[in-house]
């Protein structure tokens, strides 16, 4: 990653509001489909600013991607690991998360249309902008760079914001209290991976969106 951008810092404020209120909002004064096309426009549009505004991060980054040997092998691997770990941890934890509950009911429940909005959103923006807030500005610009300026060495440094990264993507995916009662929260562990495929490619945020579209498309599928 090439020098810090902190104007995407309201879009991600914007980005919170949009995915946790203007649904229900909407939905008050509209119909659902009307509801979830202006909810879908507005996650492209978000999805394409913050795009815009790192565009010379993601040139680097995709240039970079190109030349190196590296994304050919380790991104299918870290696909394959995390499926793996997701298998494991809803054998040890078989209740689901109320947002998994609810995507599921949401596609099953959906026509034509909604299933596209759906996808668009799960496969598409969401990945993107998920990995621009958690990834890069959280855990490249906000823990990397608070926690340089201690004398920590560079693996203390990628662990904590690891960790701490991994935790706050955790709390961003849980809906209802239920999911911490019933500990369903514990199959997000998982996220864990997209902060460790970041780290392992020196903050190259194309290894994560990558990684985090084709889970999500393969997850998609899997629940049509």
């Amino acid at each position: 990653m090439n020098k810090v951008n902190y104007r995407v810092f309201p879009i991600i404020l914007i980005y919170m509001f949009v995915t946790e209120f203007l649904l229900k909002i909407l939905e008050q004064f509209l119909s659902q489909t009307t509801s979830s096309l202006i909810f879908t426009a507005l996650h492209i549009l978000i999805c394409i600013s913050l795009i815009y505004l790192l565009r010379s991060n993601f040139k680097d980054d995709l240039n970079h991607l190109f030349r190196s040997f590296k994304a050919i092998y380790i991104i299918p691997i870290f696909v394959v690991l995390d499926l793996a770990y997701q298998i494991i941890i809803q054998n040890i934890i078989p209740a689901n998360p109320s947002n998994q509950s609810g995507l599921e009911k949401g596609v099953h429940s959906s026509g034509s249309i909604g299933v596209l909005i759906l996808f668009i959103l799960i496969a598409i923006t969401g990945p993107i902008v998920e990995e621009v807030i958690f990834q890069y500005f959280i855990q490249h610009t906000l823990l990397k760079g608070f926690l340089s300026r201690f004398n920590l060495n560079r693996k203390a440094i990628a662990i904590i914001s690891i960790v701490i990264t991994t935790i706050l993507f955790m709390i961003f995916h849980i809906n209802k209290l239920r999911d911490i009662q019933n500990i369903s929260f514990l199959q997000y562990s998982d996220l864990i991976f997209f902060a460790i495929i970041y780290e392992y490619s020196d903050d190259n945020l194309m290894y994560p969106i990558l990684m985090h579209i084709i889970l999500n498309i393969i997850g998609f599928i899997s629940i049509l």
